[in-house]
């Protein structure tokens, strides 16, 4: 292995050859990139191969960088500028992430060189040739050149600079200089400006936490900068070392600021996130922060991690990362608490001299909840959770000294848990107002999770699916919000929903003429409980939510109608985007199961704001309607108000549209065309959509077209619809979806009209590969463009998808996902139909590649329920055989079984 004395050997034997400067430069460099080379890729295996921790991998680099540094400072000076006295005048200083010794593979390299009071010509040159060289290695570099009275100047006049300076670390040349500005910097700007740093870090940190509130429970973390990454660990570490000077943040607990279990925690987390750091600049081989995805399944691979029957590597790697972030955003969160009331700072609305009584336990001091002894405290464990409720009824903040206390002695909450008057209190805070807030922070707290063991098993819990945005805990804390909000008719609670007042207001009548709400609360919370236990977590959630249901003081029926919430929280969905509920049967078939109109509205309830709480824009006005239909035809059904037969409702639709658009014209294009949809047609569609498709008709036969288009955005433009009106003929359906995929547009939902003239209208509700409507003109000509040349066939469909798929991102990322699917052919759900029922890791072509299939076997598809979630489809098709007819022939569905199940094993 090449050592920095042999490369420095060798270059001074290029130096001493009689060749131009540039010459010798570019031979120089030439031996440094082979050296860095060699050098980085035996640190690179060595941590690939385990040999190497992520800290020491770190350090190791640091060391390379400062070996190379204080090569080309010392060869410069000695054999290229003759500068050796000039040279010791300079300190080589490593500040920031650099000066910290922490450098993961590809960061940022951050020098300052520090010449005395002036600096020279030649100590000018004499710096470039250092910059120039380790820019000509492809070191990202940043660098100043200040003397040390400038530096400590500058430092007192920006906070950066401040910061950056805080972490020096001295390199080469002139120690003794950086020793006097060590001294000089603790003594005229750490000792004198303590508090006017504290307030800066911690505004600055509450910003940063402000702008990435949900980033600890994101399923793409930034490990640097996301919450609980580590940034939070170097806020700590910066303020340990202004305040009280510490060069390790062992010495917190040495000096009894935090205790050794805290700082414990620090640790393991900061090994941890380093060793993904560097682990992810080695993947992307360029500095990368994002715990994307494809990163999170290799690096889950590279550090050991196994797949389980029910969890997968990357799952259980995950789950991992969360907890560390979860205990380090909390207790830099105590920390931080701690430093701004020590120093009495105001960086956040808190009161600051109030002092209220609250009971025999507790007092508030500003808004801070206390305790009036921290010995009754802990002999007391049920004020571990009364605390919570007491804090949730007076709208105030937990002191970081108790949470200290709580974090320090969680074990004694075991003894709580079948104790029915810390259960009712438990009931008292879910129930309450600001619920989701108060759960958060009995989660952030190490509370909940030690309360109801369950709770444990999904706490940092990720969903390897693309479609999952939180972990399953924060999804369900977030799911109780969500019910609150709908419940207080409340909008603003719900930002990042897309919905209509309208709608809000709809569901919360709805929940609010709920008899028993408690019973919502309990099982909108063990909705999920049972996630991540293998098989159906709706199934082994109805045995935990009664056991739990009964621990938290509810009584036997109540129990059993919390066990029946969970156990069937999916049926709503099920049924609504998966099949047509304007078929009687359906609507039958559904509510012999849920049976009472007071389970339909607590079912609905649960629902509504289990979606919301997916995910942004996981809910849309789609779904809404849907599942608002499906309400108002269970709901006429149970009540027995409503005895109106679908044809019925289908003449009345039609009369209805006839006097609100009553031109003679459109009443023979009704007559000719519109009129031969059948009742799936009048009941799915809203008068104004049925105006646009006669409008579309209309244009379509004036102009003589052969294809007509119609595009419309939903949704505060989440998707677009595009309604194509045409001649039907064998596979129309599947050349419409295949081009629609080739112009890298996905398929949310279709509706599928065939008119008795032999026309067709489909309407597709369609996606960008990334989300959104397909809202810019050129790509909306391409898609038209792409369906008419699929329908032509002008193009081979199946090639030009597999040549859409090699260059599509998205597609590389579903491929990590793949878990296989299932398919189910069913002649009992329909009177008319058979029901095909598929579940699928989706990819850009599938739906034409399935109906496809379908047309091969001559079966014709009446209609299609598309519901696509991240890198799943759960597809339900409506079919019959060539004459009309349910599928019989046993050849024929043995076939269609067949061919489906080896689509979705591909």
């Amino acid at each position: 292995m090449t050592e920095i004395t042999d490369i420095y050997l060798s270059a001074e034997k290029i130096w001493q050859e009689d060749k131009d400067e540039a010459l010798k430069k570019a031979d120089l460099l030439l031996l440094l990139k082979g050296y860095l080379e060699e050098k980085r890729l035996k640190i690179k295996q060595d941590f690939l191969s385990s040999k190497k921790s992520g800290i020491e991998t770190s350090m190791i680099n640091a060391d390379l960088v400062d070996e190379l540094i204080s090569f080309l400072f010392s060869f410069g000076a000695d054999k290229v500028f003759n500068l050796k006295q000039k040279a010791d005048e300079i300190s080589v200083i490593a500040v920031g992430g650099y000066g910290r010794k922490v450098l993961a593979p590809y960061s940022d390299i951050d020098l300052l060189f520090m010449p005395p009071n002036s600096y020279s010509k030649e100590q000018t040159k004499l710096i470039e040739f250092v910059l120039y060289f380790m820019w000509d290695l492809k070191f990202k570099l940043g660098h100043g050149v200040r003397t040390l009275k400038e530096s400590i100047k500058y430092a007192k006049e920006d906070m950066t600079i401040r910061t950056n300076l805080l972490e020096a670390r001295f390199i080469c040349g002139n120690k003794k200089q950086f020793t006097e500005f060590e001294k000089t910097y603790r003594k005229q700007i750490a000792d004198k400006t303590i508090k006017e740093f504290v307030k800066a870090k911690l505004d600055e940190r509450n910003e940063r936490s402000s702008k990435m509130e949900i980033s600890r429970y994101l399923v793409e973390p930034n490990v640097k900068n996301g919450r609980g990454g580590l940034r939070d660990l170097h806020v700590l570490f910066w303020l340990a070392k202004y305040i009280f000077g510490i060069m390790d943040v062992q010495e917190l607990a040495e000096r009894k600021i935090l205790s050794e279990s805290t700082i414990n925690s620090f640790i393991k987390a900061h090994d941890f996130f380093v060793e993904v750091r560097c682990h992810l600049h080695y993947l992307a081989g360029r500095i990368q922060d994002s715990l994307t995805f494809d990163a999170q399944k290799e690096i889950a691979e590279r550090m050991g991690y196994k797949d389980i029957s029910r969890q997968l590597a990357v799952e259980k790697f995950m789950k991992t990362y969360f907890l560390h972030a979860k205990i380090v955003g909390n207790l830099t969160g105590i920390f931080c608490a701690l430093i701004e009331e020590k120093y009495n700072l105001e960086t956040s609305n808190l009161a600051t001299k109030k002092i209220m009584d609250l009971d025999d336990n507790f007092i508030v001091l500003g808004k801070r909840l206390y305790c009036f002894s921290e010995s009754d405290f802990l002999n007391n464990p049920i004020d571990f959770i009364k605390m919570f409720r007491v804090v949730q009824v007076n709208d105030c903040d937990i002191h970081p000294k108790m949470l200290q206390l709580i974090s320090d002695n969680l074990h004694k909450i075991v003894a709580l848990r079948k104790n029915p008057e810390a259960n009712k209190i438990f009931l008292d805070i879910l129930c309450g107002e600001n619920a989701e807030k108060n759960l958060r922070r009995m989660s952030d707290a190490g509370v909940l999770a030690v309360f109801i063991p369950a709770f444990a098993r999904i706490t940092a819990q990720m969903q390897f699916d693309m479609y999952h945005v939180y972990t399953t805990d924060e999804h369900t804390i977030r799911t109780v919000g969500s019910l609150q909000a709908l419940e207080n008719n409340n909008l603003e609670l719900l930002d990042d929903v897309e919905t209509t007042s309208d709608d809000i207001k709809f569901f919360s009548e709805m929940i609010s003429a709920l008899h028993n709400k408690r019973i919502i609360y309990v099982a909108a919370f063990l909705h999920d409980i049972a996630k991540g236990r293998g098989g159906d977590h709706s199934v082994k959630g109805e045995k935990l939510a009664r056991k739990l249901a009964k621990r938290l003081g509810l009584n036997d029926a109540e129990c059993e109608e919390v066990a029946w919430l969970v156990r069937g929280h999916l049926l709503i969905p099920h049924t609504a985007f998966k099949r047509d509920i304007g078929q009687d049967k359906v609507i039958k078939d559904f509510l012999e199961k849920v049976q009472t109109p007071e389970r339909l509205k607590a079912l609905m309830a649960i629902t509504v704001s289990d979606i919301m709480a997916v995910g942004p824009k996981i809910w849309t006005n789609w779904k809404s309607t849907l599942v608002k239909e499906l309400y108002r035809l269970s709901e006429e059904k149970l009540y027995g108000s409503s005895k109106i037969s679908n044809a019925e409702r289908v003449e009345a639709k039609k009369r209805a549209f006839a006097e609100k658009y009553g031109e003679e014209n459109y009443i023979n294009i009704i007559s000719e065309h519109v009129s031969g949809g059948d009742a799936s047609y009048w009941l799915g569609y809203e008068e104004e959509e049925i105006f646009s498709h006669v409008k579309l008709i209309e244009r379509a036969q004036k102009d003589g077209a052969k294809v007509a288009f119609d595009i419309t955005h939903k949704d505060n433009n989440q998707a677009s619809e595009i309604t194509i009106y045409t001649h039907d003929s064998k596979g129309m359906f599947s050349l419409i979806c295949g081009g629609i995929a080739m112009s890298q547009t996905s398929i949310i939902n279709a509706k599928i009209t065939t008119f008795e003239n032999g026309m067709i209208l489909d309407s597709f509700l369609i996606e960008e590969a990334n989300g959104g409507a397909v809202l810019e003109p050129r790509m909306q000509e391409k898609l038209k463009k792409n369906i008419v040349k699929a329908i032509n066939h002008d193009v081979d469909v199946k090639a030009e998808l597999q040549r859409v798929i090699k260059s599509d991102v998205s597609s590389k990322y579903k491929d990590l996902m793949r878990k296989g699917g299932t398919v189910i052919i069913d002649n009992n759900i329909s009177t008319t139909h058979t029901i095909i029922e598929i579940t699928a890791d989706d990819k850009i072509g599938f739906l034409f590649e399935l109906s496809d299939i379908l047309q091969n076997l001559d079966i014709q598809i009446s209609s299609a329920h598309i519901y696509t979630y991240g890198a799943r489809v759960a597809d339900v098709f409506y079919v019959k055989d060539k004459f009309g007819f349910k599928l019989s022939d046993e050849n024929l569905i043995n076939n269609l079984q067949s061919d489906l199940e080896k689509l979705v094993k591909l």
